[in-house]
């Protein structure tokens, strides 16, 4: 199963630049220290990113997935089999070309507005495919944008209907989902369970009592759609992510905290499965580019506050996650507790409860091992999404056991019997 270190990964620059042998060794060991198994690169349908950059970065233990984004219909297969041959040869296995395929702007207009547009973007989709199949690299469904002026989950569901009739098997059992995967202003545990769990979501509607696949668990409404259209559910690349960016109101805090939880997301051996790399979006930008706010780095000896947080945490013990580094806690370490019930979860202020963390230096999961070394322990959850084994192994442990939405706290003794 794969863990934060295997999935973690980075956009770099939004464009075709900065691939020079002098800015890999700049942030070939930034990346390293990020704790980075993975770096998405802007490429080119007519040249390669520089070979002595990709084997550098595959050298150095980063496996690079190299996105073509081009308008729709716009490449023939007789110019991508040289082109794909040679990634492969250097040792990448992803190649991603074509993007949003259900934004009106991907496409000449005189096309968008044709009938049977599904039909359609297969015909340009599937020789790209096939090209990627033959060369030996993975062949990657270009990801979608989320809503879109083509519902995405709609058109995703649409396009696996059509390769299932039209590609061949073989292709279609080695497919691997692109997608982008934005917070939204939401917690990082918006949506989970997918439409499992929220069959009243509504394409371009926010119901009151359902929430939907716009936020960070949009893996698992794709993966639900592909295991009910394909009988199976292929492996997703997230290939630009993170919390929303240009969110005037989200604090920098916010924004450290919403990435944490997401980077615990990405350790949890049980969760996010599926996905097998995940980008954050964007690791540094020239300074005029309109994402210049939301980049990592301000320039390569500059990381913000947000890329300091996950070189903290990746310099801890094993710097696999934090709930790793926290297996050993200090006395006196307060911790929060989080309810393995996903029902509970789900409901949960994860940004407060990540600020909660960062202020208070303390450490947060699921681990009642953990919890029960520390001297005080906060309830994520109301008390009865623990179950009372829970609560009596932390009142026989001496912790002091707080609420959180009870601040006064309750003494270790006075802990409430759990409901039969």
């Amino acid at each position: 199963m794969a863990t934060a270190l295997d999935r973690l990964g980075f956009h770099y620059y939004p464009d075709e630049q900065h691939f020079t042998e002098r800015e890999l060794a700049i942030w070939l060991p930034e990346l390293q220290a990020l704790g980075a198994g993975w770096v998405v690169l802007r490429g080119n349908a007519r040249r390669s990113v520089p070979e002595a950059f990709v084997r550098g970065l595959i050298d150095g233990g980063i496996q690079p997935v190299i996105h073509i984004p081009v308008e729709i219909g716009s490449v023939i297969r007789a110019d991508l089999d040289a082109l794909l041959l040679a990634y492969a040869h250097w040792g990448v296995r992803h190649v991603a070309v074509y993007d949003r395929p259900n934004l009106r702007r991907s496409w000449r207009e005189a096309d968008w507005t044709r009938p049977n547009l599904i039909d359609r973007y297969l015909d340009a989709l599937l020789p790209v495919l096939q090209a990627q199949q033959a060369s030996g690299l993975r062949p990657v469904l270009p990801p979608l944008e989320p809503g879109g002026d083509y519902w995405d989950t709609a058109f995703l569901q649409a396009t696996l209907d059509s390769l299932t009739r039209r590609a061949p098997k073989a292709l279609v059992s080695e497919l691997v989902i692109g997608l982008y995967a934005w917070s939204h202003g939401h917690p990082a545990r918006w949506g989970a369970g997918g439409p499992a769990i929220w069959p009243d979501a509504q394409p371009y509607a926010e119901a009151d009592d359902s929430e939907d696949h716009r936020g960070i668990r949009i893996f698992e409404w794709y993966g639900q759609i592909a295991q009910a259209t394909l009988g199976v559910a292929p492996p997703m690349i997230v290939l630009a992510g993170g919390v929303t960016p240009g969110a005037a109101s989200t604090s920098e805090d916010s924004v450290i905290a919403d990435a944490l939880a997401i980077r615990e997301l990405l350790a949890s051996a049980d969760d996010a499965q599926g996905v097998q790399a995940f980008a954050f979006y964007p690791l540094a930008t020239d300074a005029q580019h309109p994402d210049r706010a939301s980049a990592w780095y301000r320039s390569p000896a500059s990381p913000t506050r947000l890329a300091e947080a996950f070189l903290d945490v990746a310099a801890r013990p094993s710097g696999k996650s934090v709930q790793a580094a926290a297996a050993q806690p200090p006395a006196g370490r307060r911790y929060i507790l989080l309810p393995t019930d996903a029902q509970a979860a789900a409901v949960l202020d994860w940004p407060a409860l990540g600020r909660m963390a960062i202020e208070g230096n303390s450490a947060m999961g699921a681990s009642v091992d953990e919890a029960s070394r520390c001297q005080e322990v906060v309830l994520a959850g109301i008390t009865t999404s623990y179950p009372a084994p829970v609560l009596e192994r932390l009142a026989a442990s001496g912790c002091i056991v707080l609420q959180r939405h009870h601040p006064a706290g309750i003494r270790p003794g006075a802990i409430p019997p759990h409901p039969a």
